[in-house]
């Protein structure tokens, strides 16, 4: 397992880290003055000189760490190819005013369709199925797919 970066173009744009915090620097310097608390004596643990003097250190820090959140790190595990031998299935559901119909006392049309196809994806094993739902039209739910609950969910 390894980490791998989407874009690692994006760190190139570190090189850029020493020239902005150039520019900051000069731009401190000639910054209007304002009032401040540098008289104000301070008695904490930290002294704010030690403070001031990381800053542009914490600075260059935090755009490395976005730097590395615009190259997009990725865990990669070890990818397996399963040869199984399935067939491809397409559940056509019809979900138009007319499946309302009580015919399945006391469940209407809609519901005992839902069941069954339920019972059916739950019966099959390495069989991409797939889900398309249509009334006027036809739209697809759920491309063809492996994974049982989403399909029964988006079911």
């Amino acid at each position: 397992m390894g980490i791998e970066f989407r874009h690692p173009h994006f760190f190139l744009l570190a090189l850029l880290i020493p020239l902005l915090l150039v520019l900051v620097r000069r731009r401190d310097k000639t910054a209007v003055a304002f009032s401040s608390l540098a008289l104000v004596p301070y008695h904490g643990p930290f002294p704010r000189v030690v403070f001031y003097r990381m800053l542009p250190l914490l600075r260059g820090i935090v755009i490395f760490l976005f730097i590395g959140a615009l190259a997009r790190p990725q865990r990669v595990s070890a990818e397996r190819e399963y040869d199984t031998k399935g067939i491809d299935i397409v559940i056509a559901l019809d979900i138009s005013g007319s499946m309302l119909a009580e015919d399945f006392k006391p469940e209407n049309r809609m519901l005992v369709a839902k069941q069954e196809a339920t019972k059916f994806i739950r019966g099959r094993e390495s069989d991409r199925i797939g889900l398309v739902v249509f009334a006027r039209k036809a739209y697809t739910q759920c491309p063809l797919t492996l994974d049982y609950d989403v399909l029964i969910r988006l079911l």
